[in-house]
């Protein structure tokens, strides 16, 4: 990048990865027009590992979450406190880390 820094930026993460392309492609466009380069001065994760029919320009960092489980976890647990039992106050889910081109 240059002669200049943005040491506060180091990651963007985007939490909806249909949203994030459109603006993925115009992050980068961005990032090329002021010198950033992706990855090495800004990496760029999505979140949900949504398969689109959509091309990026480059393939997007993403974190893949098992969403049928979620929501059949969570059908449980409403299930269950209807019927008045405990449920665990947290529930947790492996996600899968799926490396791309902008990390």
């Amino acid at each position: 990048m240059k002669d200049r820094k943005i040491a506060h930026i180091y990651l963007l993460f985007g939490v909806l990865l249909l949203a994030a392309f459109g603006g993925l492609t115009a992050l980068l466009e961005d990032c090329a027009r002021l010198g950033i380069q992706v990855p090495d001065d800004l990496a760029v994760v999505g979140f949900d590992g949504i398969e689109t029919g959509i091309k990026p320009t480059c393939v997007l960092t993403t974190i893949r979450a098992p969403w049928e489980k979620v929501a059949e976890k969570a059908v449980d647990l409403l299930m269950a406190l209807i019927e008045g039992e405990d449920v665990p106050p947290e529930t947790t889910f492996p996600v899968e880390l799926i490396v791309g081109h902008t990390t």
